[in-house]
């Protein structure tokens, strides 16, 4: 049993009131969740990121996983940014049906995302960022079984600024195939998942002290 993500194409608008401690107009690198703006950050800039993730119930007995992501970020050069990834992941699961008993915590894998900005929004009449992200996993996020998995994500962003300094749209277009084989069993799985969705929300303020060479710590 594997859970599945639903996510491929997506629009979303985001109302940004007057930011806090952050001058420099709005920044969309992780302004919209799950989905990308265009912006890469500055040259020399350095970022750690940690990313939490739960699943919690089933029908019947005991479920509990948990991911923590840690991520290290940094701009070598104007418009392309590097991240490396490494995640870990926690297991309780007992008398559920469908699923072997696990209690575990280990090192579920490692993963490396690219992005080089084409066009910058405040120069053209949108940006456009093309990413790239690759991932290896040795644990199955769902039901702890011993996996070797290899994914990748490829993502097409854009984004126009509608109101200055307050309204931003995005827009992506992501495609992203991943292979799985169940370890002892040796069968193979592969998902190609296209699947689209649109949302919008609010964001009161950011908190964003960006300064070149700074290695601030975002949850």
């Amino acid at each position: 049993m594997r859970a599945r993500t639903f996510q491929a194409a997506v629009v979303s608008f985001a109302a940004l009131l007057p930011a806090c401690g952050y001058a420099e107009g709005i920044d969309t690198e992780h302004l919209f969740g799950f989905m990308i703006g265009t912006d890469v950050g500055n040259v020399g800039e350095r970022e750690f990121q940690s990313e939490t993730t739960g699943r919690f119930g089933r029908n019947g007995g005991t479920y509990r996983a948990v991911g923590q992501e840690f991520e290290l970020e940094f701009v070598p050069v104007r418009n392309f940014r590097i991240e490396v990834g490494s995640t870990f992941a926690s297991h309780l699961i007992s008398g559920v049906p469908g699923l072997d008993d696990q209690r575990r915590l280990s090192w579920q894998g490692g993963s490396i995302d690219l992005r080089y900005r084409f066009l910058d929004r405040e120069t053209a009449p949108f940006g456009v960022t093309f990413a790239t992200e690759a991932h290896a996993h040795r644990v199955e996020e769902t039901t702890a079984e011993a996996v070797r998995s290899f994914g990748t994500e490829f993502r097409l962003a854009f984004d126009r600024e509608l109101v200055a300094n307050r309204v931003v749209a995005a827009f992506n277009l992501i495609y992203e195939p991943e292979w799985t084989r169940l370890i002892g069993s040796g069968a193979m799985e592969r998902v190609y998942r296209r699947h689209g969705a649109w949302g919008h929300g609010a964001v009161a303020s950011r908190f964003l002290a960006r300064r070149r060479g700074a290695l601030p710590a975002k949850i």
